[in-house]
């Protein structure tokens, strides 16, 4: 092994004779056990510290202190070495194993078409599906304001929401409206609800974290869309916009979201 001091040429930098050497030839063999059991590649880091405990061990011997006092900071040393070259070691194999270990990714599951008599979906998740297009149905705005009002918790519906001290949502829709009376936003919903949901598991609850998003186009990369997939986007919006949204790999529509517990999370655009 380079650089490994054997006792006898120790013996003769150092001047002990002996059983004086005796405690060098024990921590040796610890020593060499050490760097056996981590390997190679750690082995300049462990001569160097190797030699930092022999030259103490020589300045030591020049100064004639007594074994009793000298062999604590030995073998204080030599633990240092120890713990220091398997360090090295355990920090290596976490390393290879990080770079071996595929990353993550979260799959994106698409339900299908849904009612509630069909419980493909979550009855809770169904039935706030349910309530939004009985609103769609009935061409007026106002009728969504029931489902908005469902769950304490109120949709997030974008950073226009609540300016100026605006917090009636079916005024915040009218207005985004072109016609002024919210049923743009009504066709918007019930293209988007007629077809399936993306499934992820972004909710806070662990035992039931799965949020259905709709439509499914808006988790998936524009630029690898299906055949059929093309078709669904062509649904909501015109073929133009669909083509520059696959270019740009960009869902730019409206996006709705509800938990798995029928809470209606949100309804935003891009």
């Amino acid at each position: 092994m380079p650089g490994a001091l054997h006792q006898p040429e120790m013996a003769s930098r150092t001047g002990c004779r002996g059983a004086s050497c005796n405690g060098y030839t024990t921590a040796g063999r610890k020593l060499e056990a050490a760097l056996a059991d981590v390997g190679w590649h750690v082995g300049r880091q462990v001569e160097s510290l190797r030699m930092k405990t022999t030259r103490t061990w020589i300045n030591a011997s020049r100064r004639k202190m007594p074994w009793h006092l000298t062999w604590p900071f030995l073998v204080a040393s030599l633990i240092v070495v120890h713990d220091a070259a398997l360090g090295g070691r355990h920090r290596a194999l976490a390393q290879e194993k990080n770079q071996a270990a595929p990353k993550a990714q979260t799959e994106v599951l698409v339900a299908p078409r849904t009612t509630i008599a069909g419980q493909t979906l979550p009855l809770p998740v169904a039935e706030m599906r349910e309530a939004i297009l009985a609103a769609v149905t009935s061409g007026s705005i106002e009728d969504l304001r029931e489902a908005f009002e469902l769950n304490e918790l109120k949709p997030d519906l974008g950073p226009g929401f609540g300016g100026q001290g605006e917090y009636d949502p079916v005024v915040f829709w009218r207005k985004l409206s072109s016609d002024g009376e919210g049923r743009e936003i009504l066709t918007a919903l019930g293209k988007i609800l007629e077809l399936p949901a993306a499934v992820l598991p972004l909710g806070p609850d662990v035992e039931n974290s799965n949020v259905y998003i709709w439509p499914y186009l808006a988790e998936l990369p524009l630029r690898t869309l299906s055949p059929e997939q093309r078709v669904d986007l062509s649904k909501l919006v015109s073929l133009e916009d669909a083509a520059a949204m696959a270019a740009a790999d960009e869902y730019r529509f409206w996006r709705l979201a509800i938990s798995a517990d029928g809470v209606w999370l949100s309804f935003t655009r891009k």
